[in-house]
């Protein structure tokens, strides 16, 4: 079983889990929770990344840099190439992200002319490290849209702290760390997966595991005490078989 088949069974878990929140805590505690701690970046890490619709590779690795809380200064994506990079790398093209607040699904890279550029104000907001040899493509993005993509860039767990948050994706699992300190793990393999979040402490508040015999869901509140202890099974294939 790949890592996406894990990746859908994780977004049906918390799907359940989003609808159980609102049912016992109502539509808008319930409706924050999942806002507030479920990182929007986890769509756009391990998905294509596409330059005016075009497939140039995998985003590895997404860095959100920040100086003070929950402002980010700039951003740092690393791609590994599996496509022709040689757009995205001309003179000619300066690579712009729109719908980037925060960075998601909706998130798109367009290579945008000298003369766009002048009308659009472009400004730095980072790069793009190309692998496997390295090389960087300045990140822009439009002036009317700085303040705003510095303020939600980033939506998730550690939202408003301080410090870097680093988001990776290799050999099956997925991390975030905010300033040094992980907060967010996904582990797969062929066998079940897991996820955990956890507090600023390092205190794990959710913890969802599942594999082919069925699932749980934990919640655990800022004082410790179980909110959600949920676990299924899956049902038991007939191994009778007809003649």
């Amino acid at each position: 079983m790949t890592p996406r088949y894990w990746a859908r069974i994780f977004v049906v878990m918390l799907a359940i889990f989003a609808v159980g929140m609102l049912v016992a805590r109502g539509v808008k505690r319930g409706t924050m929770f999942v806002e507030n701690n479920f990182p929007a970046s986890l769509g756009l890490i391990h998905a294509n990344f596409r330059v005016d619709g075009e497939q140039v590779g995998d985003i590895q690795r997404l860095q959100f840099m920040r100086a003070t809380p929950g402002r980010v200064d700039s951003t740092v994506l690393t791609v590994k190439l599996t496509g022709d990079a040689a757009a995205l790398q001309a003179p000619g093209c300066a690579l712009r992200v729109v719908n980037a607040e925060p960075f998601g699904r909706r998130t798109r890279f367009l290579c945008t002319s000298a003369k766009d550029s002048a009308r659009l104000r472009l400004v730095r907001f980072g790069h793009v490290a190309l692998l496997p040899d390295g090389k960087q493509v300045t990140l822009y993005v439009s002036g009317d849209r700085e303040s705003d993509l510095q303020l939600h860039a980033y939506r998730g767990t550690g939202g408003n702290d301080s410090g870097d948050v680093d988001i990776q994706a290799a050999d099956g699992n997925f991390s975030i760390s905010v300033n040094g300190r992980e907060i967010v793990r996904i582990s797969d393999d062929s066998s079940g997966g897991s996820l955990v979040i956890r507090d600023s402490n390092g205190r794990p508040i959710v913890q969802i595991s599942g594999d082919s015999d069925g699932g749980s869901i934990k919640v655990t509140d800022a004082n410790g005490k179980t909110r959600v202890n949920i676990h299924g099974s899956a049902p038991k294939r007939d191994t009778i078989s007809s003649h």
